[in-house]
């Protein structure tokens, strides 16, 4: 089972439903209207990866989830997402992220 390390879909989700959030009170209804699915998203996101770890530790070990999956996949072929899980990855180990 990982430690905090590997958990980066579970921030990113909560990231996610912060800024959304964030976005209701903004002036344009659209806005808010995108803030809701922005929300509802990052709370699925973050709520996967505690299912995902659960399931790791209490039933099968080395399960990845779906969208564990997808994320990884997308973690590497997108270079900004890639470099944001090697800066958390880092950060959670201790070193110095660069």
């Amino acid at each position: 089972m990982e430690s905090l390390q590997g958990v980066h879909h579970f921030y990113l989700g909560l990231l996610l439903a912060l800024i959304g959030f964030l976005m209701l009170w903004a002036p344009k209804p659209w806005v808010a209207v995108a803030g809701i699915v922005i929300a509802l998203l990052g709370v699925w996101i973050a709520l996967d990866d505690l299912w995902q770890h659960a399931m790791e530790r209490f039933v099968q070990p080395g399960y990845e989830s779906p969208l564990k999956t997808l994320f990884s996949k997308c973690s590497r072929q997108i270079p900004l997402l890639g470099r944001l899980t090697n800066f958390i990855d880092a950060a959670f180990r201790g070193h110095r992220p660069l």
